[in-house]
Parts: C-alpha cells; structure tokens; sequence
C-alpha cells in the first residue's frame, strides 16, 4: 500500500512539474544535458525561457548541416515565443544590442532542443526546423538562472517583457544584417 501512494505521489510529483512549464521541472526529467520539448509544451516553456533568460547575452546561428547561413553575436536575448500551439508555424526568436532589436522567425519548427550541460548549467536552445536548418540560441556564459539573481535587474526584465509585446520596428535577422551586426561594438 505504501509504494502505490509513493508511486501516485512521485506521478502526480511529475505532472506538476511537467505542467509548470518551467525549464528546470522540464529538465528534471531527464539524466542528460539536453531535453527535447514536446510541442504540446512550445508555448509554456519558451514563455518560461524567456523570462529566466531574459538579458542573457547570447549569440543567435542558423545552419544547414555544417553550413553557417547566418550569425548574430553577442545580443541580449528579448524573448522567444511560440505561435498558437495547434498551428505551430513559427517560433520568433528576439535579441537587440546598441537599441536595435532583430527578430528572428524559425518556420515550421519540428524540434525544440533546451541545451544543458551535464551539471545542469544553461547553455541555449536548439529549434530544428523541417527545411533541415537548425536555429541556435547559445549563451556567452553557461549558468544556472539562480546564480544570477540580481545580476539582472528588474527593470530589464520589464523593458523585455514591453519589448516581446511590441512587433513594430523589428527587423528579420538576415545574413547581411548578420554581418553588420557583428561589428557593431557591444556598449549594453
């Protein structure tokens, strides 16, 4: 009788977790780094993603096989959204550096990858699309949200969570907007 109350115990333990949305119960889950998403939990755990990583700086590539399509360096991350979880026809990625704010739509996304390291430190996010491209979101530094709490203010916080509800001045990361990005000095 005991194991059956532990075993409901440890289920519904899991669920709960699951239902959070949060990376760290998503992660929880499973012994590697890596986690994949399932879809039906997109929208929670980007949202959740967003706003423990928000003002990371992170460095956003595109690539198909070993082929670099485009880069950006050394941005803040904004935030990371998914649209409507039945039409799942996008995922937008936003970063900004210097006031300028690029988004970056991944279409038809198959796969979301939350890239951990093995002592469970934070690299980014992987998004693997059907086209074959695979969208990179990795961090300058690995870290655990909680070993920066109050490293990043809560004003940032609140200036991203306006940045993600505004679209209007966003520019489409592209491979030559890429290229100028990646000379423009890091002053944030």
């Amino acid at each position: 009788m005991e194991s059956t109350k532990r075993s409901q115990f440890q289920n519904s333990e899991e669920r709960q977790m699951r239902d959070s949305g949060e990376p760290e119960a998503l992660a929880a889950r499973s012994q590697s780094g890596d986690v994949d998403v399932p879809p039906e939990e997109w929208i929670a755990f980007l949202d959740s993603f967003s706003r423990q990583h928000e003002g990371w700086l992170a460095s956003v590539s595109v690539t198909r096989g070993s082929e670099t399509l485009s880069e950006v360096k050394d941005c803040q991350v904004k935030g990371i959204s998914a649209d409507h979880v039945d039409e799942r026809d996008r995922i937008y990625i936003s970063i900004g550096r210097n006031g300028e704010h690029l988004t970056h739509p991944v279409t038809n996304p198959m796969r979301v990858t939350f890239k951990r390291d093995l002592g469970g430190a934070h690299e980014g996010l992987d998004i693997a699309s059907s086209d074959g491209t695979v969208t990179s979101v990795r961090f300058r530094i690995a870290s655990r949200p909680e070993t920066l709490d109050g490293v990043i203010s809560d004003s940032q916080h609140t200036r991203g969570q306006r940045n993600r509800s505004q679209s209007r001045g966003h520019k489409a990361m592209t491979p030559e907007h890429s290229r100028k990005q990646e000379n423009v000095s890091d002053s944030d």
